[in-house]
């Protein structure tokens, strides 16, 4: 399967650590990567409905503001 890599640089490894995590108590599973983990990698598959792509911005949005609260 072939999936569509993108990255968000948050520029920071542990704020990247917990965004991951939020996103994965919200049932999306998101990795970090790049120089010192610093970056949050999404791998949507190609094909997607409008939907189900709501729904995993949604879900990654909600998993942002929650780690960015706890700083």
């Amino acid at each position: 399967h072939q999936g569509h890599a993108r990255g968000l640089d948050v520029g920071d490894t542990e704020l990247a650590t917990n965004i991951s995590k939020a996103a994965f108590d919200r049932h999306l599973i998101v990795e970090t990567c790049g120089a010192g983990d610093t970056t949050v990698k999404m791998l949507p598959p190609i094909v997607i409905d409008e939907d189900e792509l709501s729904d995993g911005l949604a879900r990654l949005s909600d998993a942002v503001a929650q780690a960015t609260s706890i700083r």
